[in-house]
């Protein structure tokens, strides 16, 4: 029986692909399909993960989402027998993971979501996220959620609870992976001089937002002398108006995205993260270091309740003045004890249990 896994960003790659780990060599074959959202992601992330049967879908990506969504459906029907597949698996938040449960509900394919139940307070924050979960959740024949608050959300919302499993999260599975591969063939990466790691890339950071975020960094920089490094995301929304405001500073470092191991090795080297990504949140909690979040609100409350996550939205004095504070005492922003609330770095192989017995009986 084949599986379809569906994917189309970074993010979705790194927290799939321990799925497909765990399903090879058991009777459910996964086929590990990308829609072609991120353009950049197959190389470097597939080679890590050892997933060498993949396939791309090619769908042309634009800046509308409507336009975005039925290219996706489209090319499913194109490119894919509804036949062949015994249950399709998406992640996430994405126009894809919201196409790929639209496209199975549709042809009447058992369909499994995985990271679901993240909510905001709002369905336009962040934009569109936080809206295509809420949509995908009613189509799924099983959520996997991350977090027990997660079950809470979507019972809330009238899913049935036999629909939602706490399963964890993979990105802990990830994790671990890649920093147990580091171990073992270390590389030459030069990034321990580093104390604090930026990244910025989400649409409500467009603008004004972005350059107060620059702004405390720019203090933060000045103020304590540390090195910085920020890997630019390709938007040149963001990597524009970033370069204009922190170019040439000496202690800074704007560099190219880092491979996935790479940006593992960074985490585990800096005192301190700063960022508005919601992976780097989670990942935050797997290397145990504090995260200031350039957001108002977060759909991953956990973090700032173990005591390693600390809401500022874009205030540049906000940023700074807690930057400085975490780093003369980091002993006080960093719990000694962190509960597993994203599992225990086994999600995988509970999600691909569930799938056997679902299938298998």
């Amino acid at each position: 029986m084949k599986i379809l896994m569906l994917l189309g960003t970074r993010p979705e790659v790194i927290k799939m692909a321990p799925i497909y780990s765990s399903l090879k060599g058991t009777i459910l074959y996964p086929e590990f399909i990308l829609s072609g959202q991120h353009k950049e992601l197959a190389t470097d992330l597939l080679d890590w993960f050892e997933i060498f049967d993949s396939k791309n879908l090619g769908v042309n990506f634009s800046s509308s989402l409507s336009v975005n969504l039925s290219a996706l459906l489209r090319k499913f029907d194109d490119e894919l027998n509804v036949n062949d597949y015994a249950a399709v698996i998406s992640q996430g938040d994405t126009t894809t993971a919201l196409g790929a449960g639209m496209w199975a509900f549709f042809n009447k394919i058992p369909f499994f979501h995985v990271e679901a139940g993240l909510r905001c307070g709002t369905p336009n924050f962040p934009f569109p996220e936080e809206i295509n979960r809420r949509l995908i959740s009613p189509l799924a024949d099983l959520n996997f959620v991350p977090t027990a608050r997660a079950a809470t959300n979507l019972i809330r919302e009238g899913i049935n609870p036999g629909k939602i499993s706490f399963v964890g999260n993979t990105v802990l599975d990830a994790y671990g992976y890649t920093k147990k591969k580091l171990e073992q063939s270390p590389a030459n990466l030069n990034f321990d001089r580093y104390q604090i790691l930026v990244t910025a890339h989400r649409r409500e950071s467009f603008g004004e937002p972005l350059l107060n975020i620059c702004q405390g960094i720019k203090v933060i920089a000045k103020e304590t002398g540390v090195q910085i490094i920020w890997p630019m995301h390709p938007n040149p929304s963001v990597n524009l108006t970033v370069h204009s405001q922190l170019g040439g500073i000496e202690n800074i470092a704007l560099i190219e995205p880092l491979k996935y191991p790479e940006m593992v090795d960074v985490l585990s080297k800096v005192k301190l993260i700063i960022t508005d990504s919601g992976g780097l949140q989670e990942e935050a909690i797997a290397a145990k270091k504090p995260v200031i979040i350039l957001r108002e609100e977060t759909e991953r409350q956990e973090i700032i309740e173990v005591g390693l996550g600390h809401l500022v939205g874009s205030n540049s004095k906000l940023i700074s003045d807690l930057a400085q504070r975490i780093l003369l005492n980091p002993s006080d922003f960093t719990p000694k004890d962190i509960a597993p609330v994203f599992g225990n770095g086994d999600s995988s192989s509970l999600i691909v249990q569930h799938l056997l017995e679902r299938f298998t009986g």
